[in-house]
């Protein structure tokens, strides 16, 4: 009988050894497979935000997960003023902060990205009084999936052979307050053509951007306030667009005599 127990008992221990063995690669595929769907994201910052009274900051994206110790976290994304930055790699499922490089608690969480999304952030301040603004932004998905909120690009459906132009006056907020209502003309042409019909020839501002349609080639693109008819109070800019393109065109400046526009290719889908 003690014979027996204690062959009984090798063989458990074998089959203990046997199980554990290969069990061993499954764990290490799952943690290899863990790490690959971790993966990275990129984002960069078009550099907006000209808050009243004082001079527009750096701006910096931080990764909000690190702690900070003797030294601040290193930036993941540095943009000046007018700017705008090449898209950086950062990490997916962490929470990041945009804002002010000299005081990071006046910017903006930015929630966790997915693997291999590709985001663009055009930050702004929101009002000419400077008791009274904040920073917002607009995002532009240039690749993968994101939460569509109040703060993200709703590009249209162009027609076939035109490309699609985005005016975004939202850093206008901060120079020209909220009572500015511009036109998108083409100088010497009248209004661009607007992709809601509805709206065509009608005068916009505020945070909401407006879509235009434009043949491929070049062209110079202006906003004005008085109609579409009116001279150029803002650019012209040009527009170099192919069959499909999206491009931002974006006003900014520090005050109504410092006012300019940015070109920006957006990727297609």
């Amino acid at each position: 009988m003690g014979r027996l127990i204690r062959r009984l008992g090798s063989m458990s221990l074998a089959l203990a050894v046997v199980m554990v063995a290969a069990s061993a690669p499954f764990a290490g595929a799952a943690r290899v497979a863990a790490a690959r769907k971790k993966g990275t994201a990129q984002v960069r910052v078009v550099n907006l935000y000209a808050p009243p009274d004082t001079e527009p900051p750096t701006l910096v994206v931080l990764d909000a997960q690190v702690l900070p110790g003797k030294k601040a976290p290193k930036p993941l994304v540095e943009t000046e003023f007018g700017d705008a930055s090449e898209f950086a790699t950062v990490p997916v499922g962490h929470q990041l902060k945009l804002g002010p490089k000299a005081d990071i608690s006046k910017g903006l969480f930015i929630d966790p990205l997915k693997k291999k999304v590709r985001l663009t952030l055009i930050p702004f301040a929101t009002s000419t009084d400077p008791s009274n603004t904040s920073m917002q932004w607009l995002q532009i998905v240039e690749r993968g999936k994101r939460d569509v909120t109040g703060d993200t690009a709703d590009w249209p459906d162009a027609p076939s052979g035109k490309a699609t132009v985005m005016v975004f006056p939202g850093a206008l907020l901060s120079v020209l307050g909220d009572t500015f209502a511009t036109n998108v003309i083409s100088p010497g042409a009248g209004c661009l053509q607007n992709s809601d019909e509805s709206q065509q020839d009608s005068g916009f501002g505020g945070t909401i951007p407006e879509y235009f349609f434009v043949d491929p080639g070049s062209i110079e693109v202006a906003l004005t306030d008085q109609g579409c008819a009116g001279a150029a109070a803002i650019g012209p800019a040009t527009v170099d667009a192919a069959d499909g393109d999206r491009i931002a065109v974006l006003p900014y400046g520090t005050s109504a005599d410092h006012l300019q526009l940015m070109v920006l290719q957006v990727a297609t889908p």
